[in-house]
């Protein structure tokens, strides 16, 4: 009793069916939650969502891509914190000119921007290879850790720390 299920809304036109996904979510206070996911054009084009609760009422919009970003990946969001309402940190997977390349998704304030993943010096950068993420943790605005692996070029696997140095990129 108390629970009711609905389809996650798409922005004016994504597909309708047939396509979504509502991956990680963060809710940070009671009747405000945000989840990340993804659906297609009509066309196929993949799109991130980032949906949005509030007081009940779901909406949804098209996550941004980092500059150089075509399209996002058809790998779907993998992971979201926010440490207050209107400030979220999440990752997803985006194509870039001729490979696959992580992502960083930012709100602040109310307002998403996406920038490339930083990664660490030795790392794979070819394409061949995506980082994995695991999870973000943010116990303060502008103050997220991302964790998760990555490939070397020597073809290792790694762990990954990314943290956020301030408030913004």
């Amino acid at each position: 009793p108390g629970w009711t299920a609905t389809q996650m809304p798409t922005p004016t036109g994504s597909k309708v069916s047939g396509a979504g996904y509502a991956g990680p979510m963060a809710c940070p206070a009671a009747g405000s939650c945000v989840v990340l996911g993804q659906t297609e054009t009509p066309s196929g084009v993949n799109e991130d969502l980032v949906s949005t609760e509030a007081s009940g009422k779901w909406s949804s919009v098209v996550a941004p891509l980092p500059t150089g970003g075509r399209q996002a990946a058809n790998l779907g969001p993998d992971a979201l914190a926010c440490h207050s309402v209107g400030n979220c940190v999440g990752t997803s997977v985006y194509a870039a000119a001729s490979s696959l390349a992580a992502d960083i998704l930012v709100e602040s304030a109310g307002k998403w921007s996406a920038a490339r993943m930083p990664l660490p010096a030795g790392a794979d950068t070819s394409g061949r290879y995506r980082p994995q993420i695991s999870r973000v943790g943010c116990p303060a605005t502008g103050e997220c850790v991302i964790v998760g692996s990555y490939e070397t070029s020597a073809g290792l696997s790694e762990g990954l720390l990314v943290s956020q140095v301030g408030s913004g990129f």
